[in-house]
């Protein structure tokens, strides 16, 4: 006993699965036309039935990102902006040079006048 299933596509005739198929001599306005009722009878009853849709706010990675990224540029913007609170950012620490070091880059300065 032999089973044969054959697998085709929703609305198409299952005789013609197998049959070659060519695009030639088919038009693009005859094919729109023909659809267009089965088309709009679709779009009417999606119409008239709408399903709702549900909006949840993005909690995804990209999101998360560009929030934070706001928040420092405003933070940023407000120091520039904000004069009372460039006296409390902290000047760079430049460490003191040694008298030797200074002597020495002096006499490296004056053998080159």
């Amino acid at each position: 006993m032999s089973v044969k299933i054959a697998f085709s596509a929703v609305g198409s005739n299952s005789l013609d699965v197998n049959k070659a198929f060519s695009y030639q001599g088919l038009d693009v306005n005859q094919l729109n036309q023909a659809k267009q009722p089965q088309t709009n009878a679709i779009l009417e009853q999606v119409q008239a039935n709408p399903k709702p849709i549900s909006i949840t706010p993005s909690t995804d990675q990209a999101t998360k990102l560009q929030d934070q990224v706001g928040k420092d540029s405003n933070a940023q913007m407000n120091q520039l902006l904000n004069p009372s609170s460039a006296a409390s950012i902290p000047a760079p620490v430049v460490p003191a040079a040694s008298g030797a070091r200074i002597n020495e880059l002096q006499k490296f300065k004056q053998e080159g006048k």
